[in-house]
């Protein structure tokens, strides 16, 4: 999360086995549904959408949102 890369799991695991190589993957009103801990992706490849979750702490969520750790501690000084 330091770097401002969102770790997600599949709420539905069978959901991986629907992804291929170079399909495109929209994460749907990121900014909204972050501090809810479910996002909604939509492969635009394959025409679906699925679910992943995240756990992170309120903390995690603001530097995940300001883009990384390096930019989180530069809007606080």
């Amino acid at each position: 999360m330091n770097f401002g890369i969102l770790p997600l799991e599949f709420v539905d695991p069978a959901e991986y086995d629907q992804l291929g190589n170079g399909d495109i993957l929209v994460l749907k009103d990121l900014r909204e549904r972050l501090p809810q801990g479910r996002i909604l992706i939509e492969n635009r490849t394959r025409g679906r959408t699925f679910e992943a979750c995240h756990d992170p702490s309120p903390r995690q969520v603001q530097v995940l949102l300001d883009g990384g750790l390096i930019n989180w501690v530069k809007q606080r000084l």
